[in-house]
């Protein structure tokens, strides 16, 4: 992916901005908004889905971890298996599911492959 790529996204309602999607480290739903966290420790409410945010994003390494959180993978410090979570770059702990914890090990990007 270009670094300089942008993904429009709708900030509060009326407003589009442009985010890169390597800057944003995760991503939490709150009910039909959005909470994104940045890399430079800024965080802003979106108002869109998760999921809508989720189709978007797959493609940039985001992974849909639990139903409320999407985490950029190349922001994993580590897996914690006694809480069943990952430790973000930001010091940010986030839950995996246990139907998210076993799809990842299925999946071939091997992102727990390197952590647990």
């Amino acid at each position: 992916m270009n670094p300089t790529q942008h993904i429009q996204l709708v900030i509060n309602g009326k407003t589009v901005g442009k985010v890169i999607p390597d800057d944003v480290i995760l991503m939490e739903a709150k009910v039909n908004y959005t909470y994104l966290y940045f890399k430079n420790g800024r965080k802003i409410l979106l108002c869109q889905t998760l999921k809508s945010l989720s189709e978007k994003l797959e493609k940039h390494g985001f992974v849909r971890i639990h139903r409320k959180t999407l985490v950029n993978t190349q922001y994993i410090s580590h897996f914690d298996s006694i809480n069943s979570s990952f430790v973000m770059k930001n010091g940010k702990e986030v839950e995996v599911s246990r139907r998210k914890l076993r799809s990842l090990r299925e999946l071939d990007l091997n992102i727990l492959g390197q952590f647990y």
